[in-house]
């Protein structure tokens, strides 16, 4: 396959701009060919931004009315379900952004059809790309930390610490399926998981610390039923003991994520800030078993090239290369497993509902596959 993959994106804000769009353009091997947003205005200034041909306000003429080989979507998560199962019907491939579904019934469903048409998928945990995320993967499988004791992670933000601060679909249940634990905590469930092993059990807690904020068109009162934070306990599958906690409502964390994993031979601590730095290499600390002090580790260059820059966007699009370049070179070889595809999106599904049945239930409950 020479010719450029022609792809639609649906969803013109801030992940697709930023993201999405420049990423896939940045390829070489693809091209946008139609973007689909509701407020036209706005999707034709993208348009125009980025030189895409056709813009549509509703997805399901684009994809009745474009010649299209795959979609990438980034839209509220009430309808990566619905949309994704049209794409994949239409013989497209398709990325779709986390979290994969509203919940993990629609990701299976999503999952089955994917496989049952013989489509590439990937869901878009982007924090996979990180250098120092994949080192740490790379010591782990080699057994730096050994027999796996803890897993304590966090992912904080200062988002939402201004009561002012309008209202947005992120807010609202029937927009997101959850909140916090749907937006943040899916990025450190997938990481762990994909180091350290799957999930058993959760004990979970949420909160909403502001509930009611204004809409930013009519400035009325708008009650808020997502969650501004989560936080829960897990025992991993391997016996492993886990803490984790996620917050939109913390005041000088932009967009911190550190976790760190302790273990028989050794500990790591991944710790990041994508977002606030203009690279996104993260860093990465060790120690050895009788060590007392984490020592930082060097992230070898095969790893961070593309992403040592001051060039914010630049960081951003070696990302979605490293993320992407697997699910391309299976649709142009036919075939083979895409790392982070859409199990991985059900997997990390399957534990945010847990947490949202035991926040719910006030008991442990059991991560069901």
């Amino acid at each position: 396959m020479t010719e450029r993959l022609r792809f639609g994106v649906i969803g013109t804000r801030f992940w697709s701009v930023g993201f999405h769009i420049p990423g896939l353009a940045a390829r070489g091997d693809a091209v946008v060919t139609a973007l689909c947003g509701r407020d036209r205005v706005h999707a034709q200034a993208v348009s125009a931004k980025f030189s895409i041909p056709r813009v549509y306000t509703d997805w399901r003429e684009m994809l009745a009315v474009e010649r299209l080989d795959g979609i990438a979507i980034t839209t509220p998560n009430s309808l990566h379900h619905l949309i994704t199962l049209a794409a994949l019907d239409a013989g497209l491939h398709v990325i779709c952004e986390k979290p994969l579904a509203m919940n993990a019934a629609q990701a299976r469903e999503m999952l089955a059809r994917a496989v049952a048409q013989k489509h590439q998928h990937l869901t878009m945990f982007d924090y996979r790309a990180m250098p120092a995320a994949r080192r740490a993967k790379e010591l782990i499988d080699t057994g730096y930390i050994g027999r796996l004791f803890h897993v304590v992670a966090m992912y904080q933000h200062n988002s939402y610490v201004d009561p002012a601060k309008p209202f947005a679909w992120r807010m609202s249940k029937a927009a997101s399926g959850t909140g916090t634990l749907g937006d943040l905590a899916s990025h450190i469930v997938d990481l762990t998981r994909w180091w350290v092993g799957e999930f058993a059990r959760v004990s979970g807690h949420l909160a909403t610390f502001t509930p009611q904020r204004r809409d930013p068109v009519t400035n009325v009162p708008v009650t808020v039923d997502a969650d501004d934070a989560a936080s829960f306990v897990a025992e991993l599958a391997n016996g492993a003991q886990a803490i984790f906690h996620t917050t939109k409502m913390a005041n000088g964390r932009g967009n911190s994520i550190r976790i760190e994993v302790y273990g028989s031979e050794g500990a790591l601590v991944f710790d990041a800030d994508p977002g606030n730095r203009a690279d996104w290499i993260g860093s990465l600390y060790g120690a050895r078993r009788g060590e007392k002090n984490l020592t930082e580790l060097e992230i070898p260059p095969r790893l961070s090239a593309g992403f040592e820059t001051v060039d914010h966007a630049r960081s951003l699009t070696s990302a979605f290369r490293v993320m992407t370049d697997p699910f391309f070179v299976a649709i142009r070889e036919g075939g083979g497993v895409v790392p982070c595809n859409f199990a991985d999106g059900l997997a990390a599904q399957q534990v945010i509902d847990a947490v949202a049945r035991s926040a719910a239930s006030g008991r442990w409950e059991n991560v069901e596959f």
